[in-house]
C-alpha cells in the first residue's frame, strides 16, 4: 500500500471542520487540521483527533448488521443498501420529497473529498 494524503472533512459534528488525512504505507492513518479550511483554520478538536483511534478500533463494525427478533445478523452490503434505499423511499413516499433533503446530511465520519498528493 502506498502512502497517500487526502483533504477531507470531519463529520463528527455539524461544523464539518477541514482535515488532512495521511495514510501510511502500513495502512495506519493520521489526522490534522486543514490550515486552508475557513471553518477551523488548521485547528483540530478532540473528536477529529480521535478519528484514527475510531477507525482502527477492534470494536468497530466492519460489516452491515440487521436487527432481527433473535438479535443482529450479518448481511451483505448489497442487501443493506437495498434495505436502506427501500426504507428511505418509503419515508419519501409517506412524507414527501422535502423531508428527504434532511436525510442526505450525514455521509459518514470520514468522507474523503479529494486527494492532496
Amino acid at each position: 500500500m502506498e502512502e497517500k494524503t487526502y483533504r477531507s472533512i470531519c463529520q463528527f459534528c455539524h461544523t464539518n471542520c477541514g482535515i488532512i488525512v495521511q495514510r501510511s504505507a502500513k495502512g495506519t492513518i493520521a489526522v490534522e487540521g486543514d490550515p486552508d479550511h475557513p471553518m477551523n483554520r488548521g485547528r483540530c478538536c478532540i473528536k477529529a483527533a480521535a478519528i484514527p483511534e475510531v477507525i482502527g478500533s477492534e470494536d468497530r463494525l466492519k460489516v452491515p448488521l440487521r436487527k432481527t427478533s433473535k438479535g443482529f445478523e450479518e448481511i451483505s452490503w448489497e442487501k443493506a443498501l437495498d434495505f436502506a434505499a427501500e426504507r428511505l423511499g418509503e419515508i419519501r413516499d409517506r412524507f414527501g420529497p422535502a423531508q428527504s433533503r434532511s436525510l442526505r446530511r450525514c455521509t459518514g465520519i470520514l468522507s474523503v473529498q479529494r486527494r492532496v498528493s
